[in-house]
């Protein structure tokens, strides 16, 4: 029995050993919540189903990092579903009549805040937020930077986050920070594809 009550508080000790090292110094910074899974839940649904569930919200045209991002939310909001990206095709309202039932949300548009936790004073360095996230810039092919933007793939999700500057070289700009505020596309690749066709399908007719 002795030995036995040795074994049990070596396991204890094991244990409160490994939830003193799962406490990262960037933890308190930035971390992942379970609003991911609240934010996503309506992707997959249908066009047609979204408004009669959100029966205000109206076709937006938000900006993407090189598409007009077409969403369906309320104006001037911090949320949108987001079916596709154009450039000169047809506009979700123009796609609505004849395939409502056929579009599937593909995304989401945000901010950053209601995804990540983010530290009192508003904002962190590019490359501590990545690695809040499990991404080091610096030896991964995960990341990409473009036009101001940041792309990296997390949790099954293509993610892109608009930092709102103007240079295209990330790299160059140490002073460039994540803010709260930034605006972030959530995007399910496959789905995003899917619809894409639909637009083509239009197009084509």
């Amino acid at each position: 029995m002795k030995n036995l009550g040795v074994f049990f508080l070596v396991i204890l000790l094991f244990l409160l050993s490994g939830c003193q090292r799962g406490t990262g110094s960037l933890s308190s910074e930035f971390s992942e919540t379970s609003n991911l899974e609240v934010v996503t839940a309506d992707i997959g649904k249908t066009l047609d189903d979204l408004q009669r569930q959100n029966p205000s919200y109206e076709y937006l045209h938000l900006n993407g990092y090189d598409f007009s991002a077409e969403s369906l939310g309320s104006p001037g909001g911090t949320f949108a579903y987001v079916f596709f990206g154009t450039q000169v095709g047809p506009g979700l309202e123009e796609m609505a009549p004849r395939y409502g039932k056929q579009l599937k949300c593909a995304g989401i548009y945000t901010t950053v805040e209601k995804i990540f936790s983010i530290t009192n004073n508003g904002a962190v360095s590019i490359e501590d937020f990545l690695l809040s996230i499990g991404i080091d810039i610096k030896d991964s092919d995960r990341v990409t930077f473009w036009a101001g933007w940041i792309f990296f793939d997390y949790m099954n999700y293509s993610m892109a986050i608009n930092t709102k500057d103007i240079g295209s070289d990330v790299y160059a700009r140490p002073t460039v920070k994540i803010e709260k505020s930034f605006p972030l596309i959530i995007k399910d690749e496959e789905l995003w594809a899917s619809n894409y066709e639909l637009c083509t399908d239009l197009m084509g007719t």
